[in-house]
């Protein structure tokens, strides 16, 4: 059996994590560790990922997805805007930080700016206490969200659906039957996202 663990807090152990989880599950309890392995995951990518002669891809190039910690999808596009650099580099000769910097743009354009606003999207979701994202979950079933999931949603890249959840007026009265607590956390929330989706540019 395989069991995963994580922290947004960088200041503790996931095995001062795990064992405490495994005390409460009666099932669990004793169970012999075969291995243990892990990491931090970063979310966050670089300033640049271009240099002389080196370009990151994937993991060095923080193209995990924040919301999610996954990175396949964002990993082999990121693979396959490197290796157009790399192939045009090689029949050009030039490998300088400038001559390989149409990857630091095109993976910009593309990865980079999901991955911002990602980021953003996690920063919001941690503000929200366990009862709260439950509670979140639970109007997600709705007909008027599930629409929208259908027409927008895309789980590699989550920010249009965000966008369109915090835009929409069916959704936004739908939000009404969560507990009357939550609505200060979902009106900033809103405000916030709007804020990035100004500075990033994005669609309405």
């Amino acid at each position: 059996m395989k069991i995963g663990i994580g922290s947004a807090d960088s200041s503790l152990s996931p095995r001062r994590l795990l064992e405490p989880f495994l005390e409460r599950h009666s099932h669990l309890r004793g169970a012999q560790f075969l291995r243990l392995q892990g990491g931090v995951i970063s979310v966050a990518p670089p300033e640049s990922i271009t240099y002389t002669r080196i370009l990151l891809v994937s993991d060095a190039a923080g193209s995990v997805k924040p919301t999610s910690g996954g990175g396949i999808h964002t990993g082999i596009l990121s693979a396959k805007l490197v290796a157009r650099t790399v192939v045009s580099s090689l029949e050009r000769g030039v490998f300088t930080k400038s001559a390989l910097s149409d990857y630091d743009r095109t993976w910009g354009a593309q990865v980079r700016r999901e991955l911002v606003i990602g980021r953003a999207l996690r920063h919001m979701l941690l503000n929200l206490t366990p009862k709260q994202v439950d509670a979140l979950l639970t109007v997600i079933g709705k007909p008027s969200f599930q629409t929208l999931e259908r027409e927008n949603g895309d789980f590699d890249f989550p920010a249009r659906l965000f966008s369109r959840l915090l835009t929409s007026g069916p959704v936004l009265r739908a939000l009404v039957a969560l507990p009357p607590a939550m609505w200060p956390s979902l009106v900033r929330m809103a405000v916030q996202w709007r804020r990035y989706r100004v500075s990033l540019a994005l669609p309405a």
